[in-house]
């Protein structure tokens, strides 16, 4: 039987793994290192890790003839770092703070663990060297730890342990406390209590930031088109509405008739928004401050999903 090896990497590629960066020290006392996701455990006790080496990776000989190594589990924000560990031909280790540990292995900091390991026995694997390593020193820095799958970087999450029969019987009747819409509905609010007090120093109204700020993404070609795109959020605006911005100087029109007409911000305007911005920015920090970069990368991006499924019919792509 002939195996595809296209086929065959998309196959093993279902199966999720973290993503670790090797280092070492070679003879000349360069550093090596590389991005390596076949790290597995081997025993506890000992305490013995294992991974595989490509035959054709440059730095090889290092690895192969080394003592030491170190392995280093890559957290949930360093995905930039592992591919800057998997680059051949640039200096890995540019712009990183390095401490040395046995055999003066360079060590990376900001994983989510550390390993320190001996080398102990070396196998022929295939087009792979497997390198088997005994444990001497690590480090537990709790952190979410990256993951790969499929050819792409993953975050994991943590599977809710059921639900105790005294809480799960009565489901049916919470179903709006745990719906989708109550959830979004309820952090939405709770975080805009946080900028109202801005709006209130600024002069400005709740509806006023919403006529800003569809100006400034979305340049509406008529104040008709203007009232829809405001309507999304909830709030409903009138020609007058627009005239006080223009009144205020925060904006102004070109054109005549009011189905044709181009909104832009004045500097008043864009300055009022940016200032909003920076504060709506410290509540989203504040909020999503327990959640790693990829959760919140992952969070954002469910939200974009939803939105766009659920765009009204009139209202053209972001």
């Amino acid at each position: 039987m002939t195996i595809d090896t296209r086929q065959l990497r998309n196959a093993l590629g279902a199966f999720a793994t973290g993503v670790t960066i090797v280092t070492t020290q070679d003879a000349s006392g360069k550093d090596a290192g590389m991005t390596v996701n076949s790290f597995s455990s081997v025993s506890l006790e000992p305490p013995m890790v294992l991974w595989s080496l490509a035959k054709n990776a440059h730095s090889r000989d290092a690895f192969l003839n080394a003592e030491y190594f170190g392995v280093h589990i890559l957290a949930s924000d360093q995905a930039d770092l592992s591919t800057q560990f998997a680059t051949r031909g640039i200096d890995k280790f540019a712009g990183q703070s390095v401490e040395r540990g046995h055999g003066n292995v360079p060590l990376l900091s900001g994983c989510a663990a550390r390993f320190e390991c001996k080398t102990v026995f070396r196998y022929e694997g295939g087009d792979h060297d497997i390198l088997v390593g005994e444990v001497v020193s690590f480090e537990n820095f709790e952190r979410e730890s990256l993951v790969f799958r499929a050819g792409r970087y993953a975050i994991a999450f943590d599977k809710p342990a059921k639900l105790p029969e005294d809480e799960s019987h009565d489901l049916e009747e919470r179903g709006t406390v745990t719906s989708l819409q109550y959830l979004i509905g309820r952090a939405l609010y709770q975080m805009q209590l946080g900028v109202r007090p801005e709006f209130a120093r600024l002069g400005i109204t709740e509806l006023q930031f919403f006529i800003l700020t569809c100006i400034a993404y979305n340049a509406p070609e008529s104040v008709a088109e203007l009232i829809r795109l405001v309507a999304i959020s909830g709030q409903r605006i009138t020609l007058s509405d627009v005239e006080k911005m223009v009144q205020r100087n925060l904006m102004v029109t070109e054109g005549e008739d009011p189905e044709h007409l181009q909104f832009h911000l004045t500097e008043a305007g864009q300055a009022l928004l940016a200032r909003i911005a920076a504060v709506n920015r410290a509540i989203e920090d504040d909020a999503m401050k327990e959640f790693g970069y990829m959760e919140t990368q992952v969070f954002k991006q469910m939200l974009r999903k939803i939105i766009q499924r659920t765009l009204p019919s009139w209202r053209r792509p972001l």
